[in-house]
């Protein structure tokens, strides 16, 4: 893939992300907070809107023909987004994966890393919902390979737009925190690995933990 191809994905993806940002920053700047007497808590307008950032660890599981030459790895990712009225969420989200070649190479390591904008569509009106989401952004896969005995060092690396189509559950903890649990089918629009001159696929199954910053629900919520 030529480096002309990377920075136009690049750009896309990059204005993808500010543009989320961008929105969520203007929104959060127009809240109005009030004090919650009952809670001891701050909240925002009506309690049904705000920001939440979410940590999470990943089980990626290679499919199609990039099971042939990656193993199941793991990851991590964070995301940034915003609530609408407990339903609608917009953000922004980065993740890391780890994973090894098949058959192992010693010395030889593979990454994914991923970075883009996303939406959420929350199917109950509550601090605990069942929710689908969509992820578009870039996949930049990465393989490197140190010198061991007669095996030269090799680096390589390819980047594809993708999408990631998900459903997921979160499960309010309390006021501030949540646990979010995701299945998330990731697909690409050019090959990862350069064996197979197709698009790549992987599952991730995700669990992880979501901080209110700024989004409370309100009383309707946990009627």
């Amino acid at each position: 893939m030529s480096i002309y191809k990377i920075c136009s994905q690049l750009k896309i993806v990059f204005s993808i992300v500010v543009i989320t940002l961008i929105v969520s920053i203007q929104l959060v700047a127009q809240q109005e907070f009030h004090y919650n007497f009952d809670t001891g808590s701050k909240q925002g307008g009506s309690g049904y809107s705000g920001v939440q950032a979410a940590f999470n660890a990943n089980l990626s599981i290679p499919l199609a023909t990039l099971a042939n030459t990656i193993s199941a790895g793991i990851g991590a990712n964070v995301n940034l987004k915003y609530m609408f009225d407990s339903k609608f969420a917009i953000g922004a989200y980065g993740g890391y994966n780890l994973l090894s070649g098949k058959p192992p190479i010693l010395g030889q390591t593979n990454s994914i890393v991923q970075f883009g904008g996303m939406a959420e569509y929350y199917l109950l009106k509550g601090s605990s919902s069942p929710y689908l989401g969509l992820d578009i952004g870039n996949y930049i896969f990465t393989q490197n390979t140190s010198a061991t005995g007669q095996l030269q060092s090799f680096s390589y690396s390819r980047s594809s737009l993708g999408i990631g189509p998900n459903i997921g559950f979160v499960y309010n903890l309390n006021p501030n925190m949540l646990i979010n649990a995701n299945l998330k089918y990731n697909h690409t629009f050019s090959p990862l690995p350069n064996a197979y001159n197709v698009p790549s696929q992987f599952i991730q199954i995700t669990i992880g933990i979501i901080f209110n910053l700024s989004y409370r629900p309100s009383p309707s919520d946990e009627e």
